[in-house]
């Protein structure tokens, strides 16, 4: 089995994904329809970590990128309901995916490093970088992902 250089790194990284978001009080203002949108993206991103936490080798890098391909898709649809957020829980939520979006962009460049890492994970962590834009611009006139 071929092991991936400096995969600890990687593994140290991802953990950076949702450091902080246990016991998180969020905003009032977060809710909507039953759901906070704030733990609901917290969630994502742990489910995010929680698939990078896994990659052992090229085969887990590729389960791990395709798991963020379909937490994006969870993410597409954040994207396009948090317009029915007040103004104040779409500036909120700006807030939390700045925070995710820091670490992500973190994230990206250690695994940049890695020539065949950075091609497993480039399109799936661009579109995951783009979505969390969206959320920190607040401009949710079209979702970046079609």
């Amino acid at each position: 089995m071929h092991r991936l250089p400096l995969i600890a790194l990687f593994i140290l990284t991802a953990a950076m994904l949702v450091a902080g978001c246990g016991g998180k009080k969020y905003d009032e203002s977060l809710w909507g329809e039953n759901v906070n949108y704030g733990e609901v993206l917290d969630g994502f991103m742990r489910r995010a970590e929680q698939g990078m936490m896994q990659i052992r080798d090229m085969a887990s890098a590729q389960a791990a990128s395709d798991n963020i391909g379909m937490i994006n898709k969870d993410l597409d649809d954040l994207v396009y309901n948090a317009p029915r957020l007040s103004d104040q829980g779409q500036i909120e939520l700006g807030k939390i995916a700045a925070e995710h979006l820091t670490k992500v962009q973190s994230l990206k460049a250690d695994l940049d490093r890695n020539p065949m890492l950075g091609e497993v994970f480039e399109a799936n962590l661009n579109e995951m970088m783009a979505l969390l834009t969206t959320m920190v611009s607040g401009n949710y006139q079209e979702s970046p992902v079609g």
